[in-house]
């Protein structure tokens, strides 16, 4: 296995945690009170599918787009962690598996092969 091929799946593998993850916290692990479980599942896991059809194909754009949206969700995994004490394993997995997918995302946008950019007519 290349580095290209590791880095690849570390990122989709970590996607696929975190939507996973996602699903089962709010739903039946530990749904939350004060918040509806669809507001978190969408602001949470939209951001996820978005780019995902794309990474499931080793498209380099979408890894960018997978990139922003770990960002986003190790944002969040930190605050849960430090705001919500019931929260605290559950938010560290989160932001481990954001972290996970940002290095994976990193390291396959550093070992793509670049495609030059098509001449204008």
């Amino acid at each position: 296995m290349t580095r290209l091929t590791v880095a690849r799946w570390m990122a989709l593998g970590c996607q696929l945690f975190a939507l996973i993850l996602i699903a089962n916290w709010f739903t039946w692990l530990s749904p939350p009170e004060s918040v509806p479980r669809s507001l978190l599942l969408l602001v949470l896991g939209a951001p996820l599918l978005l780019p995902l059809r794309g990474v499931l194909h080793a498209r380099p754009k979408s890894h960018i787009g997978l990139s922003f949206a770990a960002i986003w969700l190790f944002l969040a995994g930190i605050d849960m962690f430090a705001n919500i004490p019931a929260w605290r394993t559950l938010a560290g997995l989160l932001t481990l598996s954001a972290l996970g997918m940002m290095v994976g995302c990193y390291f396959y946008m550093r070992d793509a092969p670049r495609t030059a950019p098509r001449a204008k007519d």
